[in-house]
């Protein structure tokens, strides 16, 4: 398992959109909760900042229900996505309080982000 650092404190810390996504991706995916779920079970992990996202495991792997995370102070996301277990894809529609994002990062671990981030309009990708 690669080294995750800790989400930037503040939003300020974030250069892109795609830096922001991809850290979520990170804090969700590399936790004790995910890599090590036992059962089909829906449970819920913390968030840095505050309120608790929804891990529903799933046949291929994880939903993930996201309502006023804050993973990064004062930045609250609200959305969903799903991890694929068999194909390590994973997606996320974000809202967030500067716009809407949506995250994917395929099964060869390419990233990329579209919508709106600070209130311009974003398309990033970044390969593995």
């Amino acid at each position: 398992m690669p080294y995750v650092p800790v989400a930037p404190p503040a939003a300020g810390g974030y250069r892109t959109a795609l830096d922001l996504m991809a850290n979520t991706d990170d804090q969700i995916v590399n936790t004790d909760d995910y890599l090590y779920r036992v059962d089909a079970d829906p449970y819920v992990m913390g968030c840095d900042f505050g309120r608790q996202p929804m891990h529903t495991p799933t046949d291929t792997g994880l939903d993930v229900d996201l309502a006023g995370c804050e993973f990064v102070d004062r930045v609250p996301l609200t959305g969903s996505g799903s991890v694929n277990d068999d194909t390590g894809a994973f997606t996320l529609a974000l809202r967030l309080p500067s716009g809407n994002l949506r995250y994917v990062r395929d099964g060869d671990g390419n990233r990329s982000v579209t919508g709106v981030f600070r209130g311009s309009r974003v398309r990033l990708r970044e390969a593995a």
